[in-house]
């Protein structure tokens, strides 16, 4: 699908485990952790303000699992972390306390209730109270849950009995072990490896304790080892420990994991906003994970690859279709091909307006850069409730669901694409495609359809249009020239002449508009009389003088050629492709019904071509400097000999000038 050509970032979400914060790219369809992220406070008591970072936004806490802290860390009994200055708000278990020497005692003491899930250590005075003070708990979950204290008190949150949701335990297994990961510090960032490998079944994970306290015999291992298994999820199939004396705890996947919200979830990116949707938020921003506004949040996922809203560049941005980024070259082709199929419709339609068109009267001049192009996805309705009346607003028949979401920022732009991001802009394509043509067009369908209708359209007209000038240059000069002759059938061009122009003064057959400013031009060349010097197609010329400065673009030759003079009198020039060191075609042959292109940007003059008048390939380029600020623009056709006539056929379809007043009917 279209839509999923493009890369997304995802962003470790912070923590000092990792000073520098990496990133990557990955494929929409594949599935990495969950953030969210919400521009209120809300009503829910799952959206906080994230202790790791100053930010405007709030985050939504997932199961606490044990997240190092974002600022010291304390030396905490194996299987707890340590948070400094932090004391549980929730009544204390045991008002008391117990007289404890240290953190690793109170922690034996909580590892020993089943109960416990943290505790808290007042330092105390030895010689006055004997030693420092352990308060359990059985119900404080998470950091949010804590304050700060106000005396010597620091909080520890044990994470080794943690059985992460969607994984079964089986105490004193150690599975069937494929892959090993070393120095994972919590059950849960093990079970978040698993989690998100597709291909993972279950993992094992080092135990914590002691043969006194649990039967856990790790004193003469390498702690927190993870081992990941491809191969078994069946307790007959994995390696049962004793348990007055083992290392690893076995946890299979459960059926229907992931399945449950409450689970730590690894999502594709379009169920992942889904989900934070459902959850009343979004997606954080790269920019809101890489500022830490939702590290320590819980789920382990501060060292998880975790998915934003932030799209990056696509990989490729190439012209070729079968190198370009998908979504930009369906979606270029649909609008390129709706403006084809309306710049064809017959005369009684000519007040039917491309309704892709965001300015009715400037041409889309480009498949790719999406300017001027608006995506309408419904009808815009009046609805009289009192009659039972439907009627279109008439000055606003449509509306434009992705109207907001698609951007000119400089972000969200990629590959000159004059609106983003891609991914929405494809979306909106895809919708805007399927409302105005229904479902079952395809791209293929829609330009095969537009380039009939422009091919048996029906001719209006065998007169020259009256904004166009047509005449023999240095005629008068030349009273040997054969005059040639220009036949017109709607957009269809006949036009025939003799003369030449690779010389110092020019005389040949030019039918032409004036134009002001910055200039793109196309026309397709039907056929070319079998004539080997024979030149034809588009000319700009500063004036109508035999030795004037001019840019054309044409076939000679049956190769394409640029052709120019850059100074007035001089000999004119020849350029077969490449062209001021820009790279481009070279040795270009002509094929029949060939699309060639000249845009005019300052002083730069480019030249395309293409073989559906869709697609364009880049020629060559060419810098001439013109005096006058009005120039001549149309077609020739020169045989290069004053006594022989030569003939082309042309279909004028995409001549664009802006700035010009009415664009005449054959000008679409």
């Amino acid at each position: 699908y279209r839509l999923y050509c493009f890369q997304q970032t995802i962003t470790l979400s912070g923590g000092t485990q990792h000073p520098e914060l990496a990133q990557a790219e990955s494929p929409l369809n594949v599935k990495h952790a969950v953030r969210c992220c919400r521009d209120d406070d809300g009503e829910e008591d799952i959206w906080y303000r994230s202790p790791a970072a100053s930010c405007r936004v709030n985050a939504l806490a997932e199961t606490w699992t044990g997240e190092l802290p974002p600022g010291a860390q304390l030396d905490a009994p194996h299987g707890y972390t340590g948070y400094p200055g932090r004391t549980c708000r929730k009544e204390d278990d045991n008002d008391d306390g117990y007289s404890v020497t240290s953190a690793q005692e109170c922690g034996d003491l909580c590892d020993r209730d089943a109960d416990c899930d943290s505790f808290d250590l007042t330092e105390g005075n030895i010689l006055v109270t004997g030693g420092n003070t352990c308060y359990l708990h059985t119900s404080c979950h998470h950091y949010s849950e804590t304050d700060t204290a106000n005396t010597a008190t620091d909080w520890y949150f044990k994470h080794h009995d943690i059985i992460p949701a969607g994984y079964e335990r089986f105490p004193a297994n150690f599975g069937c072990p494929t892959t090993r990961f070393s120095n994972i510090l919590t059950v849960q960032e093990c079970a978040n490896l698993c989690s998100a490998d597709p291909g993972c079944k279950s993992f094992a994970y080092s135990c914590t304790g002691t043969k006194a306290t649990n039967g856990c015999n790790n004193e003469d291992f390498e702690p927190n080892r993870c081992w990941l298994s491809s191969t078994c999820d069946d307790l007959e199939d994995t390696n049962e420990q004793p348990a007055n004396s083992f290392t690893f705890n076995w946890f299979p996947k459960k059926e229907g994991f992931q399945d449950d919200e409450t689970e730590c979830l690894f999502l594709t990116h379009g169920d992942a906003e889904e989900h934070c949707e459902d959850s009343g938020g979004r997606l954080c921003t790269k920019e809101e994970l890489e500022d830490g506004c939702a590290s320590f949040m819980g789920c382990g996922f501060d060292s998880s690859l975790v998915w934003s809203s932030t799209e990056t560049s696509p990989e490729v941005c190439e012209t070729d279709p079968s190198q370009q980024a998908t979504s930009y070259a369906s979606c270029g082709n649909f609008v390129s091909a709706m403006e084809q199929l309306y710049a064809g419709r017959p005369d009684t339609f000519a007040a039917e307006e491309n309704p892709l068109r965001l300015n009715a009267d400037i041409h889309i001049q480009a498949s790719s850069d999406f300017e001027n192009v608006q995506f309408p996805t419904r009808f815009n309705w009046i609805i009289d409730q009192t009659n039972g009346i439907a009627s279109l607003y008439p000055n606003s028949p449509y509306l434009y669901d992705f109207e907001e979401s698609l951007s000119t920022s400089d972000e969200d732009l990629f590959c000159d694409a004059g609106l983003g991001p891609p991914t929405v802009l494809a979306q909106a394509c895809d919708a805007s495609m399927d409302f105005l043509l229904g479902s079952s067009v395809s791209i293929g369908m829609l330009t095969s359809t537009a380039k009939a209708v422009n091919d048996f359209a029906v001719p209006a007209s065998s007169e020259v249009p009256d904004e166009i000038t047509s005449l023999e240059i240095n005629q008068s000069s030349n009273p040997d020239l054969v005059r040639g002759a220009v036949k017109v059938f709607d957009r269809h061009w006949t036009m025939s002449g003799s003369g030449l122009v690779n010389v110092n003064s020019d005389a040949f057959q030019y039918s032409y508009v004036e134009q002001v400013g910055d200039i793109e031009s196309s026309v397709q060349i039907l056929q070319v009389n079998d004539f080997y010097w024979g030149q034809t197609g588009i000319m700009l010329r500063e004036s109508l003088d035999p030795d004037s400065k001019f840019v054309a673009i044409c076939f000679e030759q049956d190769r394409l050629n640029i052709l120019y003079r850059d100074t007035v009198g001089q000999l004119s020039q020849n350029n077969f492709g490449g062209g001021s060191a820009r790279g481009g075609a070279d040795n270009v042959l002509y094929s029949q019904d060939m699309w060639i292109r000249i845009t005019k940007s300052d002083n730069l003059f480019g030249t395309s071509y293409s073989l559906d008048g869709i697609q364009w390939e880049y020629f060559s380029s060419v810098i001439v400097g013109f005096e006058s600020a009005m120039l001549h623009v149309g077609l020739f056709t020169v045989s290069q000999f004053s006594d022989t006539v030569m003939a082309s056929n042309f279909k004028v379809n995409d001549m664009v000038y802006s700035g010009f007043p009415s664009s005449p009917r054959w000008l679409e």
